[in-house]
């Protein structure tokens, strides 16, 4: 029943509030900060509001305002780093170009604040170790600043590069279920932290640490197998390339056909041997045909960013991708093009840069490295802004569509709004920077 007797929020019930929601706050010890807490507004004001048509006349309502503020300089968070890796054979000069810009990519990070942060490899892989860290030796798969120094993180690291080059040919170290070669970078990374069991063993070999950013940088010289084709007869794109497709596999045998495709024009991802397909229909559908004669693609862009935003909480998350870029050159032999499905989760993540793979496979060391050096500026300056605000109270059903989200006094509309968490999430870190206010107002009832 509506309370007749409410009084206005007072001064000291307002003091409270502030107390306890700034020492939770970003910049009261953000050592403390982790992914199972909330990002609490650090002012709140709130009014009664007049009554409107349509309001629950035995209900009161209340105008809400939660005030936020963004760190004042990158390095506020710990950051676990993971490039997810195409071990295929045909990776081995990039390989050896990624290995020779660490040193770089580094540095880099460094300079830019980020001091505390942990560095490692995830395979494309299908089978027993998606999802896991992986190292050249036991002990070696997770490389951080707080036990070694830059030179070491830099050599083990090339250690572990190297174990790939070494090895992707090998009977117990490639894919033990069918992919092509390891090519599923999106299912490994999403794997990482949706399999409770995964995000176990990560944590226990130091990674995924509870109080860190969590930023994924996917490396490939093609598109990932999750990169579908609405259609499965792809040989005019394939015989474009210079391929022999033969007739016998010229459309996958007609069994795989998707709803859904991430490519570009004379960019579509190219599968002579239908291998993708196969791991595509496996892993990232649910595998039932429906009434269309179509696979519904399970394991879409926007299910792996809602997911990683919700698997970190509050603290900040990236998504990137060292690839060829759409549109532009790269070499006609094998099945090399974009790296579709990673594009379009780094673009819903608000990064629409790919670091060119083109320089690696060309040998021009010093553009890689300058490109690296720019990812590095990139990964520093989204791991340390914030896009949750989990709100003081929940919005009042039916007032969700008038949610107002102000960066420095800029309206955006580019968020979503999670009523079961109560919380507000920007879609990207896109017109944010470091110490801005983010105030959102919002109605709620009682």
């Amino acid at each position: 029943m509506k309370n007749k007797t409410y009084i206005t929020t007072s001064l000291l019930a307002m003091a409270s509030l502030l107390m306890a929601y700034c020492g939770q706050h970003y910049g009261w010890g953000l050592s403390a900060f982790t992914r199972s807490q909330t990002n609490d507004p650090d002012s709140v004001s709130k009014t009664e509001k007049t009554p409107t048509n349509g309001d629950d006349p035995d209900k009161t309502y209340f105008n809400v305002t939660n005030s936020f503020s963004q760190p004042n300089a990158a390095g506020n968070f710990p950051l676990d780093l993971y490039f997810v890796i195409d071990t295929s054979g045909s990776m081995t000069g990039e390989f050896a170009a990624l290995k020779s810009s660490v040193t770089n990519f580094i540095s880099s990070l460094e300079s830019q604040g980020v001091i505390d942060y942990c560095v490692a490899l995830m395979y494309g892989h299908l089978g027993n170790k998606t999802g896991k860290i992986q190292g050249a030796s036991s002990g070696q798969e997770c490389l951080c600043s707080s036990s070694l120094s830059n030179s070491q993180i830099v050599t083990k690291f090339g250690q572990n590069l190297q174990n790939v080059i070494d090895n992707y040919n090998k009977s117990g170290f490639k894919d033990n279920v069918l992919s092509d070669g390891g090519e599923c970078m999106v299912y490994s990374a999403y794997q990482s932290f949706s399999s409770s069991s995964n995000t176990a063993y990560n944590m226990a070999k130091g990674c995924m640490r509870a109080n860190a950013a969590q930023a994924f940088v996917m490396m490939s010289d093609e598109n990932d197998c999750g990169g579908a084709l609405n259609d499965s007869n792809n040989a005019t794109q394939v015989q474009s390339y210079g391929y022999s497709y033969t007739t016998a596999n010229g459309n996958c045998d007609g069994e795989y056909k998707f709803n859904a495709t991430y490519n570009s024009g004379s960019d579509s991802p190219r599968d002579p041997d239908c291998q993708e397909q196969r791991a595509r229909k496996n892993y990232y559908t649910d595998g039932v045909i429906n009434g269309s004669g179509q696979y519904t693609q399970t394991l879409t862009p926007q299910v792996f960013v809602d997911g990683l935003k919700n698997f970190n909480n509050a603290l900040p998350v990236y998504v990137s991708n060292i690839g060829y870029v759409p549109g532009s050159s790269f070499p006609s032999g094998g099945e090399n093009g974009p790296l579709y499905l990673g594009i379009e989760i780094a673009e819903l993540m608000g990064n629409s840069t790919v670091t060119d793979l083109k320089d690696a496979s060309n040998g021009n060391q010093q553009a890689f490295n300058s490109s690296l050096s720019s990812l590095a500026s990139s990964v520093a300056q989204n791991v340390s802004l914030v896009t949750t605000f989990h709100l003081s109270e929940a919005v009042c059903s039916g007032y969700e569509s008038q949610i107002s989200v102000k960066i420095d006094g800029t309206a955006t509309t580019a968020f979503t709004y999670n009523a079961s968490a109560k919380k507000v999430v920007l879609n990207s870190s896109n017109g944010l920077d470091y110490g801005d206010q983010v105030v959102i107002s919002f109605v709620t009832c009682e």
